[in-house]
C-alpha cells in the first residue's frame, strides 16, 4: 500500500512539474512587475495606476501621466508616478487633480530637486519634488513657447500675424525678444527658444492659410527674425504645423499638441512622419491621436519624454509605432497573441505590455520597454529581451501576481491564501513528505504521501489555472 501511494504521489508531483516545464517553454516570460510605494501607494488603493501617453525619461526614472484611486469606493483621478526601472519601484505622491486628465503636461523641465511642469488644464505652474510633493509656482496665461528651470518664454501677441515672446525668469525682470511682424494674411507664431553663451535664441514659423510651405524663422539676441528654411506641408487638412521639436543641450522638454511635426537635425529641420507602412500606404498627419502622436528628446542626457507615435484609436492589424533615440522607426505589434517588434518575437507575455507601451532609453543602454500599469521588461540596443527570468523566479512570479491581480480577476482574489498554500504544495510537498518517511517511520511516509495526494487533486483545478502564464 504504502508503495503505491509513494507511486501516485510521484506521479502527481512528476505531471506538475512537466505543466511547469511545458508553459515555460511555450509561453512567453512574464514581464517584470512594480512595487508601489509613496502617499497614495496603500494596500486598499483599489487598482493598479493606468497611465497613458508620453514619458518623462530621468535615467532610469521615468514619470508617467496616470489615473489612479485613493481609495476603491472613489472615482479615479489624475497624477504622475515616478517609475524607478532599475529598483522596480513606483512612487506615486504627485496626485495632480481629481479627474485623469489632470495630469496632462504641457511642458517640462528637471531641476536639481525634482520636475518644473505646466499642467494642460488650468495651466498651472508646479514643482514636483523627487521624493514627493507638490508646490504652486503660478499660472501661466500666455501661451507658453518654452519652459526652463529658472524661467518661462511666453508668446505676448494677440493678433495672429505677429510673434513677440519675452521671457519671464522666475527671479528678476521680464526680458524682450525679437518680434516678428507678419503681413494680415500670414499667421506667425514664436515656437521655441533657449540660451546658449550669446544670449537666448527664439525660432519662429510663418505661414499664409493658401501657401503650401512653411517658413521657419530664427532670431539671436538684438537681432531680427530671418528665414533658414522652408518646409512643405499639406494645406488641405487645415493643420498648421506643430510646436517644434527643439532640443538644445539643456533641460527642456516641449510637449506638441496636434497637426504635423518637424525636428530639428543638425541645421534642417526634417518633417517628423513614420515611413511607409507594410501596404505601402504612407504615412499620414489625420491620424488623431491627439498629443500622443508627437515626442521630444534632449541629447546629452537630459530630460526626454517618449510616446506612442501615430497609433489611431483603431489601428489597423493592431500596430504600434514607436520612434528610438536612433531616428529608427519600429513597429510593435500583436501577431498570433505573440508580441513582435519589427516582426521579431519578443520573449515577453503580451498582456501588460501591448496596450498604451513606451520605449524609453535606459542608463546603462539598451531600452526600457514599459505598458500601462508600471509593468516592464529591459531589451538591447537590437531590441532583444535581456532580462528573461529563471525558473524559479517565474515559479515564485505566481504568488506575486495575487498582489497585483486581485482587483482585476477573482481567481487572484478570493480564498487567495489557500491558492497560493495548494500551489506551493503541489511543487513542493512531495520532496516534504518523502522527508517525513526518512526522519519517522514508514507509516508517515504512508501518511504524509497519501496527505499529499489528496490535496494535490484537491488543488489541481487551481494549480492548473495558475500555471497558465508561469
Amino acid at each position: 500500500m504504502t508503495r503505491i501511494t509513494v507511486t501516485v504521489a510521484a506521479a502527481l508531483w512528476i505531471l506538475a512539474w512537466v505543466r511547469v516545464g511545458v508553459q515555460v517553454a511555450t509561453e512567453p516570460a512574464p514581464s517584470h512587475a512594480v512595487h508601489y510605494v509613496g502617499l497614495h501607494a496603500e494596500p486598499n488603493d483599489g487598482r493598479m495606476p493606468h497611465c497613458h501617453g508620453p514619458i518623462l525619461a530621468e535615467g532610469d526614472a521615468l514619470w508617467r501621466s496616470c489615473e489612479y484611486r485613493l481609495d476603491f469606493g472613489e472615482p479615479p483621478g489624475g497624477g504622475l508616478v515616478r517609475f524607478d526601472l532599475a529598483a522596480r519601484t513606483a512612487r506615486m505622491d504627485w496626485r495632480l487633480g481629481d479627474d485623469p486628465s489632470g495630469a496632462e503636461l504641457e511642458a517640462a523641465a528637471l531641476v536639481s530637486d525634482g520636475l518644473l511642469v505646466l499642467t494642460r488644464r488650468g495651466h498651472r505652474l508646479l514643482h514636483l519634488g523627487f521624493e514627493g510633493g507638490v508646490q504652486a509656482r503660478g499660472t501661466v496665461d500666455l501661451p507658453l513657447v518654452a519652459l526652463h528651470p529658472d524661467a518661462v518664454v511666453v508668446d505676448r501677441a494677440i493678433e495672429v500675424s505677429r510673434a513677440e515672446p519675452e521671457v519671464r525668469p522666475f527671479d528678476g525682470p521680464a526680458l524682450a525678444l525679437p518680434v516678428l511682424n507678419c503681413e494680415p494674411t500670414e499667421v506667425c507664431a514664436a515656437r521655441g527658444a533657449w540660451r546658449d553663451d550669446g544670449g537666448w535664441i527664439v525660432w519662429y514659423t510663418r505661414m499664409r492659410p493658401d501657401a503650401r510651405q512653411v517658413e521657419i524663422l530664427r532670431a539671436r539676441p538684438g537681432g531680427v527674425p530671418v528665414v533658414v528654411q522652408r518646409l512643405p506641408y499639406a494645406a488641405e487638412d487645415g493643420r498648421v504645423l506643430a510646436p517644434l521639436d527643439m532640443a538644445p543641450a539643456g533641460r527642456l522638454v516641449r510637449f506638441p499638441s496636434d497637426g504635423p511635426m518637424a525636428r530639428l537635425e543638425g541645421d534642417t529641420w526634417r518633417p517628423a512622419l513614420p515611413p511607409p507602412d507594410e501596404h505601402g500606404l504612407p504615412a499620414s498627419p489625420d491620424l488623431d491621436v491627439g498629443a500622443d502622436q508627437t515626442y521630444a528628446l534632449l541629447p546629452g542626457g537630459g530630460l526626454r519624454w517618449h510616446a506612442p507615435l501615430y497609433a489611431p484609436f483603431f489601428p489597423r492589424d493592431f500596430t504600434q509605432r514607436f520612434r528610438l533615440l536612433d531616428d529608427r522607426w519600429r513597429v510593435l505589434r500583436l501577431e498570433d497573441d505573440r508580441l513582435t517588434i519589427d516582426g521579431r518575437p519578443l520573449d515577453a507575455d503580451p498582456r501588460w505590455l501591448s496596450s498604451d507601451s513606451a520605449l524609453a532609453p535606459a542608463s546603462g543602454g539598451g531600452q526600457w520597454l514599459m505598458g500601462p500599469f508600471g509593468t516592464h521588461v529591459h531589451l538591447d540596443d537590437g531590441l532583444r529581451r535581456t532580462d528573461v527570468p529563471g525558473l524559479a523566479a517565474r515559479v515564485w512570479a505566481v504568488v506575486g501576481r495575487f498582489d497585483r491581480l486581485r482587483v482585476y480577476n477573482d481567481l487572484y482574489l478570493d480564498f487567495a491564501p489557500l491558492k497560493i498554500a495548494g500551489y506551493l504544495l503541489v511543487l513542493f510537498g512531495f520532496p516534504l513528505a518523502l522527508l517525513v518517511g526518512l526522519v519517522r517511520r514508514r507509516r508517515a511516509l504512508l501518511v504524509a504521501c497519501g496527505a499529499y495526494v489528496v490535496l494535490a487533486c484537491a488543488n489541481a483545478w487551481w494549480f492548473w489555472l495558475l500555471t497558465r502564464h508561469v
